[in-house]
């Protein structure tokens, strides 16, 4: 669907900025029209140059959102290709977390009714693996709950990985709290490539959404899986009450950290959470985010996750950003039906007759195709749209 109505365009973007505070950091109060400037932005994109923060202030609040993905968009081709990245992963320790992040239905505090479990059994494990490898994704990642696993918990793990590395070709990755350099080199020797740790939002926001840990804990563990030879996979969420400027921070703040993958997360509120009353920020905001995420970090592999995400149109948000923000595709992002029925993900409106997405999402497809989720539409599992096939 395209936004040709110009006047529809100016008059969501200056009720957007007003909301977001995007207009109060408008370079001299003026918005940014003149096609040219839009131009020699997209051309810095396409030599690998991300903008600085003035000039993302501007692209902010620049009115044509056609003009900007389509920039966008050009800038993802030329650094990502057209083809997918697909990944998946698998919750294999759910709930009885201690953290207070509000967004969580995980976090035991927050009386969200989510399924708990300690582990899931290696064969459950080496069967979702096996249907993800068949189905042709690539990437394949064991996520727990929990600031972080114990080292006698985490040498299970490690035996997973290895029967994994062992029995397929999956490229292993692993999200699994704040751990120390020891514990990070356990899963590097056990075959773990790439880690994850979210960032989640801006500096700046994360203490008014979680007060048992900090950014500084994050960015250590990162360091330690760098440290480890591992690669760092780390976004966020957006939609948690943070401003369009708030935003913009956080992905600065990622380019800084100069991390192989960003997942941005759309906040789907839990009810049970804090923030289980927080509006749905809108499609368009969402799309133009991603594109500045583009402009910034025009080199990354960046992840579109609605994995908290609810819209009764959602098959049409993803084909947008298809179409529109710098987004060339997308695959499925966790677990397969051979875990689905045993083990509902961590939401209370899931429907175990509903089936995760592996049998709907096979090869990695191309950029021009659009995977239909039909089937997922209240499992609420994390299935990203992609930007790297590497």
């Amino acid at each position: 669907m395209k936004y040709r109505q110009l006047q529809q365009v100016i008059a969501f973007s200056l009720t957007n900025q007003r909301k977001s505070g995007c207009m109060s950091y408008a370079p001299d109060g003026k918005i940014m029209t003149d096609e040219k400037d839009l131009l020699l932005l997209k051309e810095k994109g396409l030599r690998g140059e991300g903008v600085t923060r003035e000039e993302a202030d501007r692209l902010a609040v620049y009115p044509d959102l056609d003009k900007l993905c389509d920039a966008a968009g050009e800038i993802c081709r030329r650094w990502q290709g057209r083809e997918v990245d697909s990944c998946s992963i698998v919750s294999a320790r759910s709930g009885r977390c201690g953290e207070d992040c509000k967004w969580c239905a995980q976090a035991s505090r927050h009386h969200t009714g989510c399924v708990t479990y300690n582990f899931l059994d290696t064969d459950d494990v080496l069967k979702a693996a096996e249907a993800n490898s068949s189905a042709g994704i690539r990437r394949f990642s064991l996520v727990t709950s929990g600031r972080t696993v114990t080292k006698k918990d985490l040498e299970k793990f490690c035996e997973v990985f290895r029967e994994l590395s062992e029995k397929t070709d999956l490229y292993l990755c692993a999200s699994m709290g704040l751990l120390e350099e020891e514990e990070m080199q356990m899963l590097r020797d056990a075959g773990v490539k790439r880690y994850h740790c979210n960032m989640e939002t801006s500096s700046k926001v994360f203490p008014t959404l979680c007060t048992t840990h900090t950014p500084e804990d994050k960015i250590r563990t990162i360091g330690y899986a760098r440290k480890c030879g591992m690669e760092v996979c780390s976004g966020g969420i957006i939609g948690m009450g943070e401003s369009l400027a708030d935003r913009l921070d956080f992905a600065f703040e990622l380019a800084a950290l100069d991390v192989d993958s960003v997942p941005i997360n759309i906040l789907n509120p839990i009810p049970g959470t804090p923030l289980e009353n927080t509006p749905l920020i809108s499609e368009e905001d969402i799309i133009r985010t991603v594109a500045l995420f583009r402009f910034i970090m025009p080199k990354k592999s960046l992840r579109f996750a609605i994995s908290f995400y609810t819209s009764p149109s959602e098959s049409e948000l993803q084909s947008r950003l298809l179409e529109k923000s710098a987004v060339v595709g997308y695959g499925v992002a966790d677990g397969s039906e051979h875990i689905a029925h045993k083990h509902p993900v961590h939401t209370p409106r899931h429907d175990p007759e509903h089936r995760l997405m592996t049998q709907t999402h096979t090869s990695p497809c191309k950029a021009e195709r659009l995977l239909r989720h039909d089937e997922a539409e209240e499992c609420h599992s994390a299935y990203y749209i992609l930007l790297r096939y590497e």
